[in-house]
């Protein structure tokens, strides 16, 4: 089971990192339009669902403790690149 989460966790990152980077080409190809705007800060999301507490926090997993804003700042450095 762990292994598999790890996985999953990869699996998604890698997604996310992909949509940053084709953000980020199609502003590059198309400087005439305006600039896609989106989030990759999930804070929000994952509040609304439970998983975490209001102001941030850690996600309530017993598998391994993640801090998510930590995450969404990694995935905005890769979109900036």
């Amino acid at each position: 089971m762990e292994l598999s989460v790890a996985q999953t966790r990869v699996r998604i990152y890698g997604e996310i990192r992909h949509s940053a980077r084709s953000i980020k080409a199609y502003t590059e190809f198309h400087p005439d339009r305006p600039r896609i705007q989106t989030s990759f800060n999930f804070n929000n999301d994952l509040e609304e669902d439970g998983f975490v507490g209001r102001g941030g926090g850690f996600l309530r997993h017993e598998v391994k403790l993640v801090r998510h804003d930590a995450i969404a700042a990694t995935l905005a450095s890769i979109a900036s690149r």
